[in-house]
């Protein structure tokens, strides 16, 4: 009886206290959810994506209760039943694979995409790019103060802000659809394709992570190099393309909805961005730029078109485009879809005199171009336009040839050519091959600089060419092969420098040549085949270095040649047939290494010889040659023993 006077009491007690007007707080609401539902979509997300549902409490912190799910099917779908939550504030992230409607392909790795929402009135949950995007956002926002309507509301505006679009729908971020032909649905399926881009997976990850960072603070994207990042990959895009994919991958997936109009917004997002012309200029000169169609009248809007012309300094001439732009076109019309680099081309062409007072030399120039020394018009050619002025008959000595590299035939058979070229700059050409053969050439050129020419075959071959060329470099010369064959030449060229010619064949055969070169350096010479055959060359040269000639023959034939050439290493020699063949020499080779040779035949025919070569190797030959010395007083004692090697 008294512990029921004790709980009355205790009761009447409480009853006291409501009556002065206190309440006893309420216990926590429960929240309770049959079903969640939403597709996860960047393009759709495929079956098997994890699907995370976490409750918030006020302040947007996770409270430990969580939910989870699957994608049921490739459209994206997911469910989460029987849910009971203390807040209404949840956030859902889904990690998995998606479709990429640019490749039209599923993507290669999984991406991870994030939503916030209020369940208060809603039971339907999209998890999309726009989703993810505001989420840091609205974080920072209800920091400041602003409650979870508000800071959505802000910060869908400011998203949208990012790729220029405005919606005065109250539709949140989690309520847009890509598969649903509405405003909402092309805004969100525009933003997903120019986010994807030509971006792989972790590619995507990284711009969205910098925009969802950059974004957060302020509401504003600060770093202009991610904008430029999604205009230039946008620009890339085939839309066209991109609409196929997505029409392939709805049938596939039975949507029976028409596809949103993505492209206009993709093209509304390039249309209200600016961007640069940059102009690099090379050399010196300036650029006019005139705005030949703008679509909004204002300065390189998107597709603006504008019109380049170069304007170069006095002394200077327009040399092409470069950077974005491409080719020689004096005027350059460009649509200005993008941010674009132009490089514009200036050079200064030169025109001069050589040091030594007469080669026409021209620099920075192109073939065609003119320019005038000492009051003489000089036009520039190349290969081909010397040749073609060649055609037409033109003054060649006002043709200024610095680009020329290849003079091969240049007036081969030109029976009457005898123009004065002298002053032609040739110090670019590599073949002088059969330049002259054939012509009446006879003037001064030894001012050019050959200095670069590597092959001079038949260069005076049949022509009446005696001009003076003492002074040329022809250390780059490989090979001299009929240079002077049936020629009249016989000017000093002893000081050239032929230490890297390795073919002299028929090189004065049938000229006039007759002076000395006893100190050419032919340690590479390979072939003297003929190298003075009928000419009245007698000039000593036996230091001559011949270890590597393999081929003598008839180098001598019907010449006066008489000279000592004792010293001679002729041991890689294999043919002598007729080397001294109708010729006058008569000196001591008996110490000559021939074991090498294979052919003697006629060496010594109808010539003086009678010296002793009874030494000699000739295991190679095993008898006496053809017309080895007849008509010769070579002695028989004084003849190699055929077939053995004398020790």
């Amino acid at each position: 009886m008294k512990r029921c006077s004790k709980l009355l009491l205790l009761l009447l007690f409480i009853l006291a206290a409501c009556d002065d007007g206190e309440s006893i707080p309420d216990g926590p609401q429960t929240i309770r959810k049959e079903k969640i539902s939403g597709f996860v979509q960047k393009g759709p997300f495929v079956s098997g994506t994890s699907i995370l549902m976490s409750e918030l409490n006020s302040e947007l912190t996770q409270t430990g209760n969580i939910f989870t799910s699957q994608i049921t099917n490739d459209q994206g779908l997911f469910e989460i039943n029987n849910i009971e939550l203390t807040s209404s504030f949840v956030e859902f992230t889904a990690s998995g694979f998606y479709f990429n409607e640019v490749s039209g392909q599923i993507s290669s790795a999984p991406i991870t995409l994030t939503s916030l929402a209020d369940l208060t009135n809603k039971s339907s949950i999209n998890v999309n790019v726009l989703t993810h995007l505001e989420k840091k956002r609205v974080e920072t926002l209800m920091k400041e103060g602003k409650t979870f309507g508000e800071a959505k509301d802000q910060a869908k505006r400011e998203v949208l802000s990012i790729f220029s679009f405005v919606l005065e729908s109250n539709a949140d971020f989690e309520d847009y659809d890509i598969s649903k032909n509405n405003e909402e649905g092309e805004i969100l399926l525009a933003i997903s394709i120019i986010l994807q881009g030509n971006r792989s997976v972790g590619q995507l990850t990284e711009i969205l992570s910098r925009i969802q960072n950059d974004f957060s603070d302020n509401g504003v994207l600060d770093d202009k190099n991610i904008l430029n990042s999604l205009i230039s990959s946008t620009l890339n895009l085939d839309l066209k393309k991109t609409r196929e994919n997505i029409e392939k991958r709805f049938i596939e997936l039975n949507f029976n909805s028409t596809i949103p109009n993505f492209e206009e917004r993709i093209i509304q997002f390039l249309s209200t961005q600016d961007y640069q012309i940059n102009l690099i200029i090379e050399g010196k000169g300036t650029v006019e730029e005139k705005v030949v169609s703008t679509p909004n009248g204002r300065s390189y809007p998107f597709q603006t078109i504008v019109e380049l012309t170069p304007v170069p300094e006095e002394g200077w001439v327009f040399d092409g485009w470069g950077g974005d732009l491409n080719g020689k076109e004096f005027t350059k019309i460009v649509k200005v879809d993008r941010d674009i680099n132009v490089i514009v081309k200036f050079r200064q062409p030169v025109f001069r005199l050589g040091e030594n007072g007469v080669t026409c030399i021209c620099e920075n120039v192109r073939a065609g171009e003119k320019g005038v020394i000492n009051g003489v018009e000089f036009e520039v050619v190349d290969n081909s336009l010397l040749r073609q002025r060649i055609e037409e008959g033109v003054d060649l000595s006002k043709l200024c040839t610095s680009m020329v590299t290849d003079m091969e035939s240049l007036f081969l058979q030109l029976v009457t050519f005898n123009q004065s070229i002298g002053n032609w700059d040739v110090s670019n050409v590599t073949n002088m091959k059969w330049i002259f053969s054939q012509t009446s050439f006879n003037q001064s050129i030894e001012n050019w600089d050959v200095s670069n020419v590597i092959n001079m075959v038949g260069m005076f071959a049949h022509s009446p060419f005696n001009q003076p060329l003492g002074i040329w470099n022809v250390s780059s010369v490989t090979d001299m092969s009929y240079m002077f064959i049936d020629s009249p030449f016989n000017q000093p060229i002893g000081n050239w420098d032929v230490g890297n010619v390795t073919d002299m064949s028929w090189m004065f055969s049938e000229s006039n040549f007759n002076q000395p070169i006893g100190n050419w350096d032919v340690r590479n010479v390979e072939n003297m085949y003929m190298m003075f055959r009928e000419s009245p060359f007698n000039r000593p040269i036996g230091d001559w270095n011949v270890s590597n000639v393999t081929d003598m023959g008839f180098m001598f034939f019907k010449t006066p040649f008489n000279q000592q050439l004792e010293n001679w290493d002729v041991s890689s020699v294999r043919n002598l047939k007729g080397m001294f063949n109708v010729s006058q020499f008569n000196q001591p080779i008996g110490n000559w290494d021939v074991r090498k040779v294979n052919d003697m035949t006629g060496l010594f025919f109808t010539t003086p010889f009678n010296q002793n070569i009874s030494s000699w190797c000739v295991t190679n030959i095993l008898s006496e040659p053809d017309k080895f010395s007849t008509n010769s007083p070579l002695s028989p004692e004084y003849k190699p023993k055929w077939g053995t090697c004398p020790d």
